[in-house]
């Protein structure tokens, strides 16, 4: 908690669930908020985490105009006025993929039209911990609309998937742990869960089949370099002393160990 709140974003027990990585806690704030035909908002260019939530929990993501400052809250307010708009993911702070860090103006611009319109919304501040001095969390000014996930992976070790998902209400959190394993449980009952491993198995497969035509396979690599062995362009033997000498007028590597050599 105390390191929520050095984030500018306090929590309480009862709020605060800890999970595995932030695309875990996003997932879960959708998983608690949307469904089927729900329509969310998002920055124009997101991280591809969010797509794939849209894609396993079957809502309609729109993204919104987007400058070198973040979302455009006119165009969030034109998209709220115009259609039922379910919720709000977005990176205020060093964006995914456009390092937009949005000024504290606009943050307050876009919790006002949140909760005047009552959208949720779910703030990725993964990269909140890294500006020397923290901005102020959407979040924050709306806690009853937002749900807010940031984690450590991002900011203070690659390995260290511990996530943090603060909540408007806690039941609300587990309505989204219960989701989640739905949707998953579902994915087996229906025969999706074979669908898609049916794909990634062909996918595999192709992928095999190119790389033998390039002759990128293990073997393929040692029959290349016992071709090259016999090229008149051979100059000098690998350093270490393997079998396949370097190749080039100048310089080359090692076809069996890469190591560089020159002439």
């Amino acid at each position: 908690m105390a390191w929520l709140a050095s984030l500018g974003m306090p929590a309480s027990a009862d709020t605060l669930l800890v999970t595995n990585g932030a695309a875990h806690g996003i997932f879960l704030a959708l998983a608690s908020l949307v469904g089927p035909g729900d329509t969310v908002l998002c920055e124009s260019l997101t991280d591809h985490g969010v797509i794939g939530s849209a894609n396993v929990l079957g809502f309609t993501l729109k993204g919104l105009e987007i400058d070198e400052y973040g979302i455009h809250p006119e165009h969030f307010e034109e998209m709220c006025d115009s259609e039922r708009i379910s919720a709000l993911v977005c990176t205020p702070t060093l964006n995914n993929p456009t390092v937009a860090m949005m000024p504290d103006s606009r943050r307050r611009a876009i919790a006002r039209i949140a909760e005047r319109y009552g959208v949720y919304v779910v703030e990725d501040d993964v990269y909140g911990p890294l500006p020397a001095k923290a901005a102020t969390p959407i979040a924050s000014l709306i806690p009853e609309l937002s749900f807010y996930c940031t984690s450590m992976t991002k900011s203070v070790l690659t390995g260290l998937r511990i996530g943090y998902l603060t909540t408007p209400q806690a039941a609300r959190a587990a309505r989204g742990k219960r989701v989640a394993r739905e949707q998953l449980d579902g994915h087996v009952a229906d025969g999706r869960g074979r669908d898609a491993l049916d794909r990634r198995r062909h996918g595999g497969a192709s992928r095999a089949g190119s790389a033998r035509t390039l002759g990128t396979t293990p073997g393929a690599a040692s029959a290349n370099a016992r071709r090259l062995c016999g090229s008149p362009r051979i100059r000098k033997r690998c350093p270490r002393g393997c079998a396949f000498p370097s190749t080039g007028r100048r310089s080359g590597s090692c076809g069996n160990c890469a190591i560089a050599t020159s002439r």
